[in-house]
């Protein structure tokens, strides 16, 4: 079994959406220092609720993008780096297409595996726990197992 996984504060998610989120709040924070939350008005009540409203969806993005890979002889297996329970299991004869997308670095990498060679359907996985220069040693491991993966600007690496 190889276990393909990097620190999340690596990650561009923890770059891109956490530490400017924890900036923002840290600005918010100074600017309600003294404010009880009892003796908020209508305005900060509403600021708070917006944000509310606005950090549920983004909690579930950024968790959404935290998978890592497992390799093992006959499947791969997509484990979150949060929830250990996520995690979705794909067998190499039952799934031999694979979809790998490197984003630069600027974007979360993503990979899809396929039944068939139509990209339709399919559920695709950000895997932004796996460092980037891995991604060469998974499509070959996945190559020599009989998996068609294709690739998309992973020759940049």
């Amino acid at each position: 079994m190889n276990t393909y996984r990097r620190s999340f504060f690596k990650s561009s998610t923890c770059k891109v959406e956490i530490l400017p989120l924890i900036f923002l709040l840290y600005i918010l924070s100074m600017y309600y220092e003294n404010l009880a939350f009892w003796e908020w008005g209508g305005r900060e009540c509403l600021i708070f609720f917006i944000l509310v409203i606005l950090a549920l969806p983004s909690i579930y993005s950024v968790v959404s993008l935290l998978f890592y890979i497992e390799l093992y002889e006959d499947r791969v297996v997509l484990v979150n780096g949060i929830f250990k329970s996520w995690c979705k299991t794909y067998t190499f004869h039952q799934y031999p297409y694979c979809r790998i997308e490197y984003n630069n670095g600027y974007l979360v990498n993503i990979i899809k595996m396929r039944k068939n060679n139509i990209d339709k359907f399919f559920p695709c996985y950000g895997i932004d726990l796996v460092d980037p220069k891995d991604l060469k040693e998974i499509v070959s491991f996945m190559e020599s197992k009989g998996v068609t993966v294709i690739t998309k600007d992973l020759k940049d690496l």
